[in-house]
């Protein structure tokens, strides 16, 4: 799971679509299939494609995004292997 905050780290980003997303495999781009997002944990769920070992996943928010409000969003990019 990811989550997306404000750079204050106590307002989360909601509303997002698979779209929004950058995501990678070993430096390869992917689509996810599908996103959820928790309002409970506050986090997104993206579908990928299986995983093995050693891969390396690299996920990140796609350009500038604004919101209906007027706020723009730029995300960090975070990355994880999969043990």
């Amino acid at each position: 799971s990811v989550s997306v905050y404000l750079l204050d780290k106590t307002h989360p980003v909601e509303g997002l679509l698979a779209a929004d997303f950058a995501v990678s495999k070993n430096n390869t781009p992917l689509v996810p299939s599908a996103v959820a997002y928790n309002a409970s944990a506050k986090t997104y769920s993206l579908t990928v494609p299986a995983t093995a070992s050693a891969e390396v996943y690299t996920v990140a928010l796609k350009d500038t995004i604004k919101t209906l409000a007027g706020v723009f969003y730029k995300s960090n990019t975070d990355s994880v292997v999969v043990a």
